[in-house]
């Protein structure tokens, strides 16, 4: 092989290379709005009250999320958030809302809702499918942890 030829194969393999490379990555939606959780409202009763906290995916993929028990700012300080073991994860498919109701904490002091979230795969996907689908979502940003990832939000300024 001459060295024009082998720099005509090399131009040729980059061009395809790129191209392929573009068609891939035009080959998926651009991120959307991520999930908004907010607090709905506090009911109290004359021995418990309960937090309403809604929760819309505007995304285009469907997440699984998990609304926890509030943690208390106690002295300045927040305490511990502890993880309810045997709790499964709600899911929640692109464009719909729902609501979790969670029982508010006896204290008068601040409290915060930790909430888990995060994406799962499309259903069916094989494996293949599911590392495309992790790679675009590290590289677009809109999920950069990956599909396993869950990440955690507080929702702030619960007032009674």
């Amino acid at each position: 092989m001459t060295a024009r030829t082998k720099f005509s194969c090399f131009v040729a393999a980059t061009a395809f290379i790129l191209a392929a490379g573009l068609a891939f990555l035009g080959s998926f939606d651009r991120p959307t709005p991520r999930v908004a959780f907010r607090c709905l409202g506090v009911s109290s009763s004359s021995n418990t009250s309960f937090i309403s906290v809604g929760i819309t995916n505007q995304s285009g993929s469907t997440i699984v999320y998990l609304v926890c028990p509030p943690v208390v700012k106690s002295n300045g300080v927040w305490n511990k958030f502890e993880m309810p073991l045997g709790r499964p994860m709600a899911t929640l498919i692109p464009g719909r809302s729902a609501t979790a109701v969670i029982t508010n904490c006896s204290s008068r002091d601040e409290v915060k809702v930790p909430i888990l979230w995060g994406f799962t795969y499309s259903s069916g996907a094989t494996r293949w499918q599911e590392l495309k689908e992790d790679f675009l979502g590290r590289f677009t940003g809109r999920n950069p942890g990956g599909r396993g990832a869950l990440y955690t939000e507080y929702l702030m300024d619960i007032k009674p």
